[in-house]
């Protein structure tokens, strides 16, 4: 489906799921090679995954806020599978756009992490 096409309205589907939109292929920017912290100010440390850690960040150029899910490589790829189930979830995580689901902005990549810059919210765990 399109940008903006509603996927398949039916009275019995949830109105979460119905309000779920698809972006366009391509719509989020993927820089490599450029360390995160050229970009982002990391303020603080909000938690910590299997292989990953969520920071409160700043843009430095245009002070927004948000959240960077920081996804070390290494570990990653030491566990069987997880380098494919990671790159299926965030090709998912990508596409999808819904007002129930935090929104993915940019993803980053260097070296040794992959970094998911997405909106900020309170009062949860996002790692």
């Amino acid at each position: 489906k399109e940008s903006g096409a509603s996927m398949e309205s039916s009275s019995s589907l949830p109105p979460m799921v119905e309000r779920t939109t698809l972006r366009e292929k391509n719509s989020i920017q993927i820089t490599k090679d450029v360390p995160a912290h050229e970009i982002f100010e990391f303020i603080e440390k909000y938690g910590q995954g299997g292989f990953g850690e969520v920071w409160g960040c700043v843009h430095k150029q245009t002070g927004e806020q948000y959240a960077i899910k920081r996804i070390a490589l290494r570990e990653a790829e030491k566990k069987a599978g997880s380098t494919e189930r990671m790159h299926r979830e965030l090709q998912v995580f990508v596409r999808l756009e819904n007002p129930y689901i935090v929104k993915l902005h940019e993803v980053l990549m260097d070296s040794s992490y992959l970094y998911l810059v997405m909106d900020i919210c309170f009062g949860g765990d996002l790692a």
